[in-house]
């Protein structure tokens, strides 16, 4: 049975209420059994309590005693981040237990930024380079590049946007941050025309399913990040 919700008024969420919601439609519109959907969205609410605990922090205006910095800036969260930022589908660290870990992170940075923390864009411009601007690579690693990737779609595709349009032009620095991948090179690190071209790969993963032994919960999941993409343009 699909589940309306349009009845329900957004007037009065902030914003990361209207992230929170938005998170939670996706799932119960998700088309999945019961089962998976009770189970995820579990996980989803389980989540939220930790973030809405973050998001209580960043209302704050006083100061840590020990540091003398602002509790609402969550300092240092952003640093231990990149340090953590070591992705094991690119180091060759194949292994199951590190492919679980690296989803697992990816997914908290993804949701907390899904609130408005997004102090560290980038990092889902890396994600998306390494699954859909280099050529494929077989078995679990792909599957695992390919969850990152629709992980930060489903849930910041919005902030993504946004951040491929910038109003000012890069510093040197900055693009060569975000550089393209091999697949994609010639094009500018930042706008549209990247977007355009994550689309396309993804849609060609999908296409592409059988012969590289991409199961249907990924299909599923790339899918729905089309969906997602289409909305926010």
């Amino acid at each position: 049975m699909e589940i309306s919700l349009r009845s329900i008024d957004f007037s009065h969420f902030t914003d990361s209420e209207r992230a929170i919601f938005n998170v939670l439609r996706v799932t119960l519109q998700y088309p999945a059994n019961p089962q998976v959907k009770g189970a995820k969205l579990a996980d989803d609410i389980s989540f939220f309590l930790l973030i809405r605990s973050l998001d209580n922090l960043r209302q704050r205006d006083d100061l840590i005693s020990d540091h003398g910095q602002p509790w609402k800036e969550l300092p240092n969260l952003s640093f231990s981040a990149r340090e953590q930022w070591s992705d094991p589908t690119v180091t060759g660290e194949g292994l199951s237990e590190e492919f679980a870990k690296w989803k697992n992170l990816n997914s908290f940075v993804a949701r907390l930024t899904s609130t408005g923390f997004a102090p560290w864009l980038h990092l889902p411009i890396w994600q998306l380079r390494t699954a859909l601007e280099e050529p494929p690579v077989e078995g679990s690693a792909m599957e695992c590049r390919l969850w990152v990737a629709s992980e930060w779609i489903i849930y910041c595709a919005d902030p993504i946007f946004k951040y491929m349009t910038p109003n000012e032009e890069l510093d040197e620095g900055t693009a060569r941050a975000l550089r393209t991948g091999t697949l994609c090179d010639g094009k500018s690190p930042l706008g549209v025309e990247r977007w355009g071209f994550w689309k396309k790969r993804f849609s060609k993963f999908a296409a592409d399913a059988s012969g590289l032994k991409l199961d249907s919960a990924i299909t599923g999941r790339i899918s729905n990040a089309l969906n997602i993409m289409d909305a926010v343009e």
